[in-house]
């Protein structure tokens, strides 16, 4: 439509930024790296479970489930009055360690087993949101919640955030344990390790986590699974021009013909 637009693009743990927005935009990009939001102390504490009485393959010790670990911590924050939240890898563990921690509660008082909930994939849009707004408010103060929670939801002034097993990148990691002290003041992150190598290994060798980038952001604008439909979006509001098509990549002048071949375009 004739139109120059600007794109402000956003990401609080891309690697890269500027190669990143670059590549996904084909335009030339600025990057603003300076961190001027209000934060307070983060303290970062990687949990290994205790070893239990019970032997595994070959007699090999048997810790303390991450699950069992987590729905403790989540437990003792609530009991303190400090708003957590506990992410989780499973919808599953996240409905489970929300039992946990509200019959944990119901020991020491009755009336706080509701001040705790799980949050995951599968609610309703107006239930999430209404989990949302109460642990806002502070009607809530633990929610067990899957990644579902991790991004593009605005919770702030959390004072801890329990990770129940490295979530697989450290991108993920600080962006769940970013939730945390949002609103200037100091706060809590606690990764729980499961009893697996990888985990293990992390709560044993924290330079491995504190003092090591995040990921590259990897994506490939010229796949054609990707960008065919974005063609033939593009071809069903205006026909298809030269400048169109160079904004496009290098990729579509042998797409083009596959396209019209399939009777997608013309």
């Amino acid at each position: 439509y004739g139109a120059d637009p600007v794109f402000l693009l956003a990401s609080a743990t891309a690697a890269d930024p500027a190669v990143a927005a670059g590549r996904l935009t084909g335009l030339p990009v600025r990057e603003v790296s300076d961190d001027a939001s209000p934060r307070g102390e983060l303290v970062f504490a990687l949990w290994e479970p205790p070893l239990t009485d019970l032997h595994g393959e070959k007699g090999a010790p048997v810790r303390r489930t991450a699950t069992a670990e987590t729905a403790d911590l989540l437990t003792d924050l609530t009991l303190q009055g400090v708003r957590s939240v506990a992410f989780v890898r499973s919808r599953r563990g996240a409905e489970l360690i929300s039992v946990i921690a509200k019959e944990r509660l119901a020991e020491v008082d009755r009336s706080l087993p509701k001040r705790v909930a799980a949050y995951r994939g599968g609610y309703l849009p107006e239930e999430r949101r209404a989990l949302e707004r109460a642990l806002h408010s502070g009607e809530l103060l633990g929610l067990a919640a899957t990644t579902a929670l991790e991004l593009g939801i605005d919770v702030s002034g959390l004072g801890a955030v329990v990770i129940s097993g490295y979530p697989g990148t450290r991108a993920s990691l600080w962006q769940q344990a970013g939730r945390a002290g949002r609103s200037g003041q100091g706060a809590l992150a606690v990764l729980v390790a499961r009893d697996d190598p990888l985990d293990t290994y992390l709560v044993h060798h924290p330079e491995a986590l504190f003092q090591q980038p995040v990921e590259s952001t990897v994506l490939d604008p010229d796949n054609p699974y990707v960008l065919a439909p974005h063609l033939c979006a593009a071809a069903a509001e205006l026909p298809l021009t030269e400048p169109d098509i160079d904004l496009f990549g290098p990729a579509v002048p042998e797409l083009l013909p596959q396209l019209e071949a399939a009777k997608l375009l013309r």
